[in-house]
């Protein structure tokens, strides 16, 4: 009954359906969410995004930044 009403918190929240695993002993629920978001946000509405802009958005330090933006580019997430 409970995992009824976490779907419908998940589609409430605009989440995608959780993962509910049975796993011997142990369960375990996998929530999905977008952890992109705001990154991709800023990057679509202005089609690009720049090392000081992620820097200021994530709060990180310059070269912090430029390893976690070669990373996504290197995961094909931004071009």
């Amino acid at each position: 009954m409970i995992q009824v009403f976490i779907v419908y918190f998940c589609a409430e929240a605009g989440l995608p359906e959780p993962k509910f695993l049975n796993e011997g002993e142990r369960f375990r629920l996998i929530i999905w969410r977008d952890w992109l978001t705001a990154d991709c946000c800023l990057w679509q509405a202005k089609g690009r995004i720049s090392n000081r802009d992620y820097c200021e958005l994530r709060g990180t330090i310059t070269r912090t930044a430029l390893c976690d933006l070669e990373a996504l580019v290197a995961k094909g997430i931004f071009l």
